[in-house]
């Protein structure tokens, strides 16, 4: 696989965010913004609505951190990163940023509108995902408080949107308000594990250059389609690009 250094133009990259984030350019991004995998999978013994657990091929051993000093080098000084997690890893992630010398601002919360109501018997539901905004020092950050906001809380509430690729979908309006804030009109705005190109559509909306990476071919294909879609309307075509599949799986 090649060694030199991706574009700096918006694309969407089929392949290994390992072997892809070293091609970035040094300082070149201004966001990170991501939802990698949780390592939720797992079965338990509370069934609620026929259902058992949560079972997710892709999220089965993944290494919530090894990736991170990766996306650092390609973040620039005063540039921001926002990782959305389960909470039972954010405290790992914490700390791997602060060892890379990062400064942890704010933990980020989504508040679901529509919840799934699993296991409602036995559990409280589970209503928020949580996300953490670091930012690397050497420079001042961006934070552009949307003008109908009297402040920003970091609180997001929305409905769980479906996707019949992907079940785990953010919804698009939250990453927009992220991308909004946290950057400048043509700025880069990497996603190093894309899905259905969450991050990307968002950057897009907003006048954001964007790179993002995804492993998956399915949700390689849907995202490229979702993106396609946007871009005629924007008179656009989409670049993808895809590299072989080597190194630490995601």
């Amino acid at each position: 696989m090649s060694n030199c250094l991706l574009s700096d133009q918006s694309g969407l990259y089929l392949g290994n965010a390992y072997l892809l984030l070293p091609r970035l350019r040094p300082e070149s991004v201004r966001l990170i913004l991501t939802d990698p995998p949780y390592n939720v999978s797992r079965e338990n013994n509370l069934e609620t609505m026929g259902r058992r657990g949560i079972d997710f091929e892709w999220d089965h051993g993944f290494d919530q951190t090894s990736w991170i000093h990766l996306a650092v080098k390609a973040l620039m000084p005063g540039g921001s990163i926002v990782i959305w997690n389960d909470w039972k890893n954010l405290g790992e992630i914490t700390d791997k940023l602060k060892d890379l010398g990062l400064d942890v601002k704010r933990d980020l919360h989504w508040i679901k509108d529509n919840p799934i109501p699993r296991n409602r018997d036995r559990s409280f539901v589970q209503t928020v995902e949580s996300a953490l905004w670091a930012v690397k020092p050497g420079g001042s950050w961006v934070f552009n408080r949307r003008p109908e906001q009297g402040y920003e809380t970091g609180v997001f509430r929305h409905p769980v949107m479906r996707n019949k690729v992907h079940p785990s979908k953010k919804p698009d309006p939250i990453f927009q308000a992220l991308v909004e804030i946290l950057s400048n009109p043509g700025d880069l705005v990497v996603d190093p594990f894309a899905g259905v190109a969450t991050t990307a559509l968002a950057a897009q909306r907003c006048g954001r250059r964007h790179i993002s990476f995804e492993l998956r071919q399915e949700y390689f294909d849907e995202g490229s389609r979702l993106l396609s879609e946007l871009l005629k309307t924007q008179d656009l075509s989409l670049k993808q690009s895809v590299v072989p599949n080597e190194g630490p799986a995601q």
